[in-house]
């Protein structure tokens, strides 16, 4: 619905175009099944009305516990239509970080998906079950006074709980005044629950802060980027261009909702009128390649991990299904020539897309490694809304090359707005229109962008900018390491030399001469480890981020 994409100003103004275009196509799967585009609508309206009976409005905060399932994206676009501000955090979220967010938020409600003591007092502080059977009590009432009047029938709502018999979630059905037995039909309206929203929806300011983006990412800084309405639809126009994302696209998200990354995806098909599915990570392989042919996936959305350990894992199975993947799209962390080779391997036929970004600026710029460009350490070129600059020391535009590297910037109508709370980082990090990242960067003539890496990560060598994931890239073809990981370290003449981490594959076989003379045939003098060193594992984010600040600031941590 390319009209759709250019008319709406807000992801839940899409949502709301598409309830009155399309509405019996689906628009969300969970674990509870499918939601259609008119479902969504009348719950994000009923929570909307909950959100507002509860407080929440006026720039308000709300912050929730990730569910990873409907109800999450329902409040999260709820939020806007009730004139407050919506923070996703991390499923079972450490109680020490979830009080740190709540200090910097102030939030009227918080929602959870368990009981957590606090040491914060919270105007109102309820489990998600509760809340959605307040919600679903409201579609209910909606139903009875309208639809069951006139076709006998009674929609339950998504969940199907109510307040008197709040169960575990189950899938959204129409259920009959005698018995509930066959699902219905997606895209029978609610009476009486939307009408009024409908006008509000409309009158969105897609200036308005819709959302709040906690991230730590590799630095440890619990920072908010404070995202608008207009640059999450700025976003979800990048992904849907930077994959050529079609209108009957069925794309599987096994990657945490409350994430940039992952949220972003579903923001792409809501704006888009398409279909995602939302699995809980890949522990259970089967259940989330089962979820895609149930329901017809024909794109997968992965971390650089999750691709590794679901190839692992599945390899037959994912062949089973690569002739109907179009594309399958990776980002969140760096990704390895290896993991490339695997995945070209499993979808011959497929697109397969390396997006970079960050929590500050979206999918920014995209690789299709499909194609055959072989350059290794490019992250592709821009997306459209989005255009990059190289800055030299003093923060200005300089010509760039593989000799000439500087700070990379991005700028465009995706960019966060700022920090929530912070001017002074805001001040730092915003300059002249641009978010400015922490990678050094070049520009080549293709307009092909190189990342050497983060600026204190990368290791520079007699006035030689070098790249830790170049040598970790090589490391890792030897055949007695798991895992590693590089970092620079000081040295009086050089400034910087390479210092490896390794994980052995078997302790009893690791030999440290036969790794320095397998790096040797692989790598050129100048990016050799002055030092190895033995660890028990690399210290990660959640989707593969190396921690190499734990490396610098311990030395090596759990060691043998």
């Amino acid at each position: 619905m390319p009209e759709i994409r250019n008319q709406a100003g807000t992801i839940a103004e899409a949502v709301f175009l598409h309830a009155g275009s399309r509405p019996e196509a689906y628009a969300l799967v969970d674990r509870n099944g499918p939601v259609c585009y008119r479902q969504l609508w009348d719950r994000i309206c009923a929570c909307a009305a909950v959100l507002q009976e509860l407080g929440a409005g006026n720039g308000s905060r709300v912050v929730m516990e990730c569910t990873q399932d409907v109800t999450f994206v329902a409040v999260n676009l709820a939020c806007q239509l009730a004139g407050a501000i919506f923070v996703g955090v991390e499923r079972k979220v450490a109680v020490g970080r979830l009080e740190e967010i709540l200090r910097q938020t102030e939030p009227v409600l918080l929602l959870t998906n368990r009981a957590v003591a606090l040491s914060i007092a919270v105007k109102t502080h309820l489990v998600e079950k509760e809340f959605n059977a307040i919600v679903n009590d409201k579609l209910a009432e909606a139903a009875q006074q309208g639809a069951a009047e006139e076709t006998g029938k009674v929609p339950i709502p998504y969940g199907g709980q109510s307040a008197e018999t709040a169960k575990e979630p189950g899938a959204y059905r129409e259920q009959s005044a005698e018995a509930a037995k066959e699902p219905a039909l997606c895209g029978e309206r609610l009476e009486g629950t939307a009408d009024d929203w409908d006008a509000v929806v409309r009158r969105l300011d897609s200036e308005a802060i819709a959302e709040i983006m906690f991230s730590t990412g590799t630095t440890g800084k619990t920072k908010g980027a404070v995202m608008t309405g207009r640059a999450n639809v700025a976003n979800a126009q990048n992904i849907i261009d930077g994959v050529r994302m079609e209108a009957d696209a069925v794309e599987m998200i096994p990657l945490p909702v409350n994430h940039a990354h992952g949220i972003r995806t579903v923001y792409a098909h809501l704006l888009n009128g398409s279909c995602a599915l939302i699995a809980n990570g890949i522990t259970f392989p089967r259940v989330l390649l089962d979820m895609m042919q149930k329901y017809g996936a024909n794109a997968i959305d992965l971390s650089p991990s999750a691709a590794q350990m679901l190839i692992n894992t599945s390899a037959r199975k994912l062949k089973e299904i690569a002739p109907g993947i179009r594309y399958v799209e990776v980002g969140t962390a760096f990704l390895p020539e290896a993991t490339k080779s695997m995945l070209r391997a499993c979808f011959p036929n497929s697109r397969l897309y390396n997006f970079y970004g960050s929590s500050e600026s979206g999918r920014t710029c995209c690789l299709e490694f499909s194609s055959g460009m072989e350059k290794p350490g490019c992250i592709g070129r821009p997306v459209p809304n989005a255009r990059f600059a190289v800055l030299d020391e003093s923060g200005h535009p300089m010509q760039s090359d593989a000799a000439h590297t500087g700070r990379l910037a991005s700028a465009g109508p995706m960019n966060m707005s700022g920090y929530w709370k912070e001017p002074e980082l805001s001040a730092e990090t915003l300059q002249n229109g641009y978010v400015l990242t922490a990678d050094v960067a070049y520009i080549d003539e293709d307009k092909c962008i190189y990342v050497l890496g983060r600026q204190d990560d990368v290791i520079v060598y007699k006035g030689i900018k070098i790249s830790p994931e170049e040598i970790e890239e090589a490391a890792k073809g030897c055949d007695l390491i798991a895992d590693c990981a590089c970092i620079p370290e000081a040295d009086e003449l050089a400034g910087q030399v390479p210092r490896l981490f390794v994980v052995p594959r078997d302790r009893e076989a690791y030999r440290e001469d036969e790794v320095f003379a397998y790096l040797k045939k692989h790598i050129d003098d100048n990016r050799m480890p002055r030092t190895i060193e033995v660890i028990d594992a690399i210290p990660r984010t959640y989707n593969g981020k190396i921690l190499r600040r734990e490396l610098r600031s311990n030395g090596a941590i759990h060691m043998s």
